[in-house]
């Protein structure tokens, strides 16, 4: 991690499962966390006011460990921390097909011991920032889950994410966001004649976030304010 270039690039997300032990863990790596905040020393080394934010995945091993987790990513060096849902059930991020039901049941966090974390983790808020999320977003996370155990329907976040972002993958698909299906490549053209082809109007033109059930079982969300409305 230490060889990546700062100048040019606006900030560095890395992924931190949970404390030292937990984290390597998740990863089944053995030093994968001492490698990693070995990465963002050797990055501030260089560059001491370079932003490196946190991102962590909630899900079973971790659920018991959200406020060490925030611990460590302070003691880490890291500018920042979210927390996100665990994806269960999508075939996002280049799953060739949906997790079966065991594999869900093994990775979805036991309620009670995640409700009392986060519980937790909401009153000790900090006021500095750190966590990015607010109060209420990490309630969602709770909220995710229990909708996924059938205690709770699934809502779609408030989220635009189709109007003013994109995905682009390694071998040029284009997808409106990480769970939606792709509305076209950059083989051949660019990404602005992609985004604006008849293919993603018409996704855009159609899609209601409320009620679509991609969205519904959404675990991420961005909204960004804009001027016209977007749906």
């Amino acid at each position: 991690m230490g060889a990546i270039r700062v100048e040019g690039t606006d900030e560095v997300i890395v992924s931190l499962d949970g404390p030292a032990k937990v984290h390597d863990q998740i990863r089944r790596v053995p030093g994968a966390f001492d490698s990693l905040a070995r990465g963002v020393r050797a990055v501030h080394r260089r560059a001491p006011q370079f932003p490196i934010g946190g991102r962590c995945t909630v899900q079973a091993s971790n659920a018991a460990h959200l406020r060490a987790t925030v611990q460590a990513a302070r003691d880490m060096g890291l500018r920042s921390l979210s927390f996100l849902a665990a994806d269960l059930s999508s075939s996002a991020f280049n799953r060739p097909v949906e997790w079966p039901a065991e594999r869900q049941s093994s990775v979805a966090p036991e309620l009670a011991e995640l409700d009392c974390e986060m519980a937790s983790l909401i009153a000790g808020y900090p006021a500095d920032g750190f966590i990015l999320e607010a109060p209420q977003k990490l309630r969602r996370i709770v909220a995710h889950f229990r909708a996924h155990y059938g205690l709770a329907p699934h809502i779609a976040p408030r989220c635009n994410a189709p109007w003013v972002s994109a995905v682009v993958e390694s071998n040029g698909d284009v997808r409106p966001c990480f769970f939606h299906a792709a509305i076209g490549n950059t083989a051949g053209t660019t990404l602005g004649a992609v985004l604006n082809g008849p293919q993603a109007i018409a996704f855009r033109e159609s899609l209601r976030v409320a009620d679509n059930p991609i969205c519904q079982r959404c675990v991420c969300s961005l909204y960004v304010e804009t001027q016209e409305p977007t749906q």
